[in-house]
């Protein structure tokens, strides 16, 4: 017979999977051309015509992925 802390092992597990299955059949995000500015909505700092980054640094690509992903 199983305890309680069976039981919640079990049903751990299958929360697990579950999310791992709703991750995973996500699109991919957009794959973003560079614009010559940060692309984070919340920057926006101009980088010149040449410049291929997309953003200002880590803080903004994150800051971009979480404004997407809501």
């Amino acid at each position: 017979m199983a305890d309680i802390f069976d039981k919640a092992s079990d049903l751990e597990e299958i929360e697990r999977q579950h999310s791992l299955q709703v991750h995973n059949s996500r699109p991919p995000a957009p794959k973003l051309p560079p614009a010559g500015y940060c692309q984070n909505p919340f920057c926006g700092a101009d980088f010149g015509d040449d410049d291929p980054r997309l953003f200002c640094g880590s803080k903004c690509a994150e800051q971009y992925r979480i404004y997407i992903n809501r």
